[in-house]
């Protein structure tokens, strides 16, 4: 199954429950995004190989992003996707993308990326503004770590714009894993159907958690 992790990186537009370390700023104001409704969230991986396209999905996804002062330099956090949630439209092969030899969903119940930096030509979010940003982390997936860059799009949408009462981070992006590097060979009466390097696509809007969701004062891990 799909996933996976190299480098390499198509262009962007992924991103869930984790700790992080704030910047070292006494009167920061730290907003942290860490309400999640799977209505408004999905993760798709896709698999293009000769004899067969596959593609699945999820809505499962939980985490927190946090921005001190707006600051992209600041940001951090995590996004957390249970592993037994993708589904590709038929039973078997779900169950086959859960088994040992794939994601292992049992030994291993999330994936997790682990965002350490936002690079950025930005310095700050704007208000309804999309700007590009490259994520800088650890992907993590069957217990094997991969540090990763992501292209991603970032758009804050203040409280109360179009009607709605919450603060909402949308990130959305698309980027290549090679699922070889997380441990799952491809057999070889399974080459010709699947592609080890899957297209991850993610969608997601992460709200700001009301009332909490602003805070002064340093966070530390």
């Amino acid at each position: 199954m799909m996933f996976g992790g190299s480098t390499r990186i198509l262009a962007g537009v992924f991103f869930s429950t984790f700790l992080f370390t704030v910047v070292d700023r006494p009167e920061a104001e730290i907003t942290f995004f860490n309400r999640w409704k799977p209505a408004e969230n999905l993760i798709t991986f896709r698999s293009d190989a000769p004899a067969e396209l596959l593609i699945g999905r999820t809505r499962s996804i939980s985490g927190e992003l946090l921005i001190p002062d707006h600051a992209i330099a600041g940001a951090s956090g995590e996004v957390v996707v249970e592993t037994s949630s993708f589904s590709t439209g038929v039973e078997l092969r779900d169950e086959t993308i859960r088994s040992p030899g794939w994601l292992d969903a049992q030994a291993h119940p999330f994936a997790r990326f682990t965002i350490r930096r936002l690079i950025s030509k930005e310095s700050v979010l704007g208000v309804s503004e999309p700007i590009e940003v490259e994520a800088r982390g650890t992907l993590e997936l069957r217990g094997i770590r991969q540090n990763v860059a992501v292209p991603t799009t970032l758009c804050y949408m203040p409280p109360h714009l179009l009607g709605d009462p919450d603060a909402r981070l949308l990130v959305k992006g698309e980027f290549v894993l090679d699922i070889r590097h997380f441990g799952m060979e491809i057999p070889l009466h399974y080459t010709a159907r699947i592609n080890p390097e899957v297209v991850v696509t993610f969608d997601l809007t992460a709200r700001a958690a009301g009332r909490d969701s602003r805070h002064s004062g340093q966070t530390s891990r």
